[in-house]
C-alpha cells in the first residue's frame, strides 16, 4: 500500500475517532456517567467498562495525533521529524494516562500563566512584524489569527478564575463556603465561548491564508 493511501486512512480514522467517540458519543456517555458517578465504569457491559472509558477518554488526544500523523505522512515529513513526533506523542499520552496529582501546587499555575502570557506577546509581535511585509488576503489571515490568539489568552485568564479565584473550582471547601457555584457555571460558559471563538478565528485564518497562497501559485 502506498504511503499516500496509508496517510489518508490514518487521517480519516483519526477524524472519525474524534468526531464519533469524542464528540457525538459524549452526548449519551457523559450524562450516564454523571448520574452514576465513578462506579459507572465498573459495570459488566462493554459500555460501562473501564476499557471503554479509556477508549473514550483518549478519543481527542489520540485521535488528533493519529490525524496529525496522517497529515505528516501525506506532506512527506522527514523521517527524523516523524520519529520525534511519534516519540513525543507516546510520551505525552503516557503522561496523560499515568500521572496523577492529589495536592494543589499554586506555583505551577502561576508559572504556566506567565509562559502563556510571554508566548502570546511573542506571537502577536511576530504577527505584526510579518504583516507589515504582506498584502491582500495574507494580511486578513494575520488579522484573524491575532483575534484568535486574543480569545485564547482570554480563555487562559478565564481558566485561572474558574479553577482558582474567584470561582474556586479546584477548592471544593472554599467553593461551598463562599457559595460560588453560580459563578463557576457562569465562568465555565464564558471560558467555553472564548475558547470556541479562538478556534473559529484560527480556522478562518488558516482557510484564508491557504486560499491566498493557492491564488498566488495559480497566478
Amino acid at each position: 500500500m502506498k504511503i499516500k493511501s496509508i496517510s489518508l486512512i490514518l487521517f480519516f480514522t483519526g477524524l472519525a475517532y474524534m468526531a464519533i467517540d469524542g464528540w457525538l458519543f459524549s452526548w449519551w456517555y457523559v450524562p450516564d456517567y454523571r448520574i452514576v458517578g465513578p462506579s459507572f465504569i465498573s459495570g459488566e457491559s462493554l459500555y460501562s467498562s473501564n476499557t471503554f472509558f479509556i477508549f473514550w477518554a483518549l478519543s481527542i488526544p489520540l485521535g488528533s495525533m493519529i490525524t496529525a500523523l496522517g497529515l505528516a505522512l501525506y506532506a512527506k515529513l522527514g523521517k527524523l521529524r516523524l520519529f520525534i513526533f511519534i516519540l513525543c506523542s507516546i510520551m505525552f499520552l503516557s503522561w496523560l494516562g499515568l500521572w496523577g496529582q492529589s495536592v494543589i501546587y499554586s506555583s505551577i499555575y502561576g508559572i504556566g500563566g506567565g509562559i502563556i502570557l510571554v508566548s502570546f506577546c511573542i506571537s502577536i509581535f511576530s504577527l505584526a512584524k510579518t504583516r507589515m511585509h504582506s498584502n491582500g488576503l495574507t494580511k486578513t489571515a494575520f488579522d484573524l489569527r491575532a483575534i484568535g490568539y486574543i480569545f485564547l489568552v482570554i480563555t487562559a485568564w478565564g481558566m485561572c478564575g474558574l479553577l482558582g479565584v474567584p470561582a474556586f473550582g479546584l477548592r471544593p471547601v472554599q467553593l461551598l463556603e463562599y457559595k460560588t457555584q453560580g459563578m463557576l457555571l457562569t465562568m465555565g460558559t464564558k471560558v467555553l465561548v472564548s475558547f470556541t471563538l479562538g478556534w473559529i478565528f484560527l480556522a478562518l485564518s488558516q482557510f484564508v491564508e491557504y486560499h491566498s497562497n493557492k491564488n498566488k501559485n495559480v497566478a
